[in-house]
């Protein structure tokens, strides 16, 4: 397992994880990262600028709609990404050029298991499910 401390930048603290990007092949990477784990965004964001630097491809675009209604055009990016020991390939990511962090949602949140121990302010990653007490 590994333990990540909450941001206590944002009001309330919010749960973070490191992450590493890399192109499929690995050949470039960029991290250890912070990212925010958001349990309401149905997809990952990351910042454009880092995913032109790695030289991943894009795969796709899409519209995304923001909670205030909003609706914006978007290119979709195709990374590897580095979480705790996990490697996840081939995730699908918006590309956000007016944002400048790492927003991991539910695509890549439900491969994970996570703990989310707010009274805590940490985040563990588990490599397998621990033994219930």
């Amino acid at each position: 397992m590994i333990s990540h401390p909450y941001n206590e930048q944002y009001v309330p603290p919010a749960p973070i994880v490191d992450v590493t990007l890399a192109s499929r092949n690995r050949s470039e990477q960029v991290g250890p990262l912070p990212a925010l784990v958001d349990t309401g965004s149905d997809g990952s964001m990351v910042p454009l600028s880092l995913l032109k630097n790695l030289g991943v491809p894009i795969v796709d675009e899409t519209f995304v709609r923001s909670i205030f209604g909003d609706r914006r055009h978007f290119y979709i990016f195709l990374v590897d990404m580095h979480i705790g020991l996990t490697w996840l390939p081939d995730v699908e990511v918006v590309g956000d050029s007016s944002n400048h962090e790492i927003l991991l949602g539910r695509d890549v949140i439900n491969q994970l298991i996570l703990l989310l121990d707010g009274p805590q302010t940490e985040l563990v990653v588990f490599q397998r499910r621990p033994r219930a007490r």
